[in-house]
């Protein structure tokens, strides 16, 4: 099954837990490459939120074994922070046109406008936030 990754998941993050997923056993864990997902990033100090929006997310697109979902499920605090739902993705391959289905985990409680990423990249983000 596809997930669409835009943060804590990604292979670039520093604490990338699909890494610790595949310590643990998993196997199957494939990075089918970047992606974007219509909704809006919201910065929520360590880690960002996904929201439904105008806007555009920019990740990544794994492919993982179906065993694996609940452990990520509560990783990302399903049902209280997070909520999992299916999305249309687009890889990145110059068309806006979805390419396929996935689940993303979207923020609960939708924070203010002023904690919106513009750019809807977070670790493009994160590097404008370091000194």
């Amino acid at each position: 099954m596809k997930i669409f990754t835009y943060s804590t998941l990604m292979d670039a993050h520093p604490r990338r837990m699909l890494r610790m997923l595949a310590d643990c056993g998993g196997v199957g864990i494939w990075n089918l490459g970047p992606a974007r997902t219509p909704g809006v990033l919201y910065d929520l100090g360590a880690f960002p939120g996904l929201g439904h929006g105008d806007g555009v997310v920019t990740g990544e697109l794994f492919e993982i074994p179906e065993s694996l979902l609940a452990r990520v499920d509560r990783f990302e605090g399903v049902p209280h922070h997070y909520t999992r739902e299916e999305v249309f993705v687009m890889t990145n391959d110059g068309n806006d046109t979805p390419t396929a289905k996935a689940w993303a985990y979207f923020i609960v409680e939708t924070p203010p406008p002023s904690k919106r990423v513009p750019s809807g990249d977070w670790l493009q983000h994160l590097k404008g936030k370091q000194p």
